[in-house]
């Protein structure tokens, strides 16, 4: 049985629609409904996966609230790839999160 509240929220399935793309030119990286970063090849496209989570691989990294029960959303900023993530708790408390992969980058940043 899994306690921990992460490892709950990761071993629920999800549809590849659920994924925002937050993305610079250079790479991109899918997140997910829990906050999950789910998937991002660095420092290229077509570079290794540094998270593979998406297909139960290694690396990870989450953004979201500490409650156990939330209602997720989010929504593109007008003209580009910025994601807003936004979760409304179970205590009716709102957290939102803006993510987005910056450009020009250094391959090696």
């Amino acid at each position: 049985m899994l306690t921990d509240p992460s490892a709950r929220l990761a071993a629920l399935p999800k549809a590849l629609r659920d994924y925002a793309l937050i993305a610079d030119g250079e790479r991109g990286i899918l997140v997910g409904p829990h906050g999950e970063h789910a998937w991002l090849c660095f420092p290229r496209w077509d570079s290794e996966p540094a998270f593979a989570g998406l297909l139960g691989g290694p690396g990870g990294y989450d953004v979201r609230p500490v409650c156990d029960r939330f209602v997720w959303g989010g929504y593109y900023e007008d003209r580009g790839l910025i994601w807003h993530s936004r979760w409304v708790t179970g205590e009716g408390a709102i957290v939102e999160c803006r993510e987005a992969l910056a450009r020009p980058a250094l391959p090696d940043r």
